[in-house]
């Protein structure tokens, strides 16, 4: 190993020293030992080629590609058809200022709560849940077609759901039950009926009043 570890530092790979010295401490004679001599001939060689870094595309670009439309044209089968202008609005806007240069792999459900965190306060759940939906939407993409993630990192559940403030005019069982036993009630509907049907029929009456009623 001393022959070794000179050699290496004559080729000026001094740095993959210590790795290589190691392997060979626990190499047993074979394939093992084999594998760590010819490791060190390639370098002291110069036959070696550096490993590319990650071609892993960062998470902004995925989904640029999926607004885009070159995700559809890849796998048509599996990803739909339809108009991302608001996704691709949403994305600007909301994810890439946060996301930034984080890559598909490296992206984590505290990413995803990033966003949300930052989707200002003022606007309706609606337009929440789209945003949390978009963000949901490009990670399972990145699970499958696309086999750039190994697992979804966004829980099911996760999006938001929708808070309505719109008044409603139906009443709830107890409510409608608490007015159908009012008498009063049941009269002046019964009353107000009979005076329709006579209208209907041509005839005149005064107004219908209901008992109990007060006039203004």
């Amino acid at each position: 190993m001393a022959t070794m570890a000179q050699r290496l530092r004559l080729a000026v790979h001094a740095g993959d020293a210590v790795a290589l010295l190691e392997m060979a401490t626990v190499a047993r004679p074979g394939r093992p030992w084999d594998a760590v001599v010819a490791a060190v001939d390639a370098l002291c060689a110069g036959s070696t080629v550096e490993v590319a870094k990650s071609t892993v595309p960062r998470w902004v670009d995925f989904a640029k590609q999926w607004t885009s439309g070159d995700l559809r044209n890849r796998w048509p089968d599996h990803v739909d058809a339809k108009d991302s202008e608001a996704d691709a609005r949403m994305l600007r806007i909301y994810v890439e200022p946060i996301i930034g240069d984080v890559t598909v792999d490296a992206f984590t459900l505290d990413h995803a709560e990033q966003v949300m965190a930052n989707v200002p306060i003022h606007l309706s759940s609606a337009t929440r849940r789209q945003i949390a939906q978009f963000v949901r939407r490009v990670c399972a993409l990145a699970v499958y077609p696309a086999r750039l993630m190994r697992e979804m990192p966004i829980p099911r559940g996760w999006t938001p759901k929708v808070r309505s403030t719109k008044a409603f005019t139906h009443l709830y069982p107890e409510e409608d039950r608490t007015l159908m036993a009012c008498e009063t009630l049941r009269s002046c509907a019964a009353s107000s009926t009979a005076s329709s049907r006579e209208r209907g029929s041509g005839a005149t009456s005064s107004p219908p009043t209901c008992a109990g009623a007060t006039s203004t």
